[in-house]
């Protein structure tokens, strides 16, 4: 999930979000990978974190082909609330609305080699679609006001 857990894996604050659609509590364990990081080895960490981001966009940018993954087998990973923290963060670094939708449903088809079949809203095309009320909170979140 963009490695947010790594880097971020040990603050309570992570881990609730990242739990928010389960029933229980998140686990006092300390997280398996950052655990033992100094101070300024989280700094760095989050140094990297940003420029990580950065380089996506740009990766994007330069015409990359990037997709969604949950992640779900790192700790803390709650299958459908890790997706939405990707998608929340893939438009705080700079991608549009549309493009991480596109990120988490065209580009995984394309990767996939199923783009004719699925990916996208077309006649004959297998979809599961969602009609909401308004936006998702990692719109609202990110483009108060925006009807994106």
């Amino acid at each position: 999930m963009l490695c947010e857990a790594v880097v971020r894996g040990d603050e309570m604050a992570t881990r609730e979000r990242l739990m928010t659609d389960l029933d229980v509590q998140p686990a006092p364990f300390p997280h398996p990978y950052s655990a033992g990081w100094s101070a300024p080895e989280h700094d760095r960490a989050e140094e990297a974190f940003a420029r990580f981001l950065e380089a996506v966009v740009e990766l994007h940018r330069r015409g990359v082909l990037l997709t969604l993954g949950s992640d779900t087998m790192n700790p803390w990973m709650t299958p459908g609330a890790s997706a939405h923290r990707e998608l929340e963060l893939l438009v705080a670094a700079g991608l549009t609305p549309i493009e991480a939708l596109r990120v988490a449903t065209r580009n995984g088809a394309l990767a996939l080699g199923i783009s004719s079949t699925t990916g996208t809203l077309g006649p004959g095309k297998a979809a599961d679609l969602v009609v909401l009320r308004g936006n998702p909170p990692w719109i609202s979140r990110t483009h108060a006001g925006s009807s994106s």
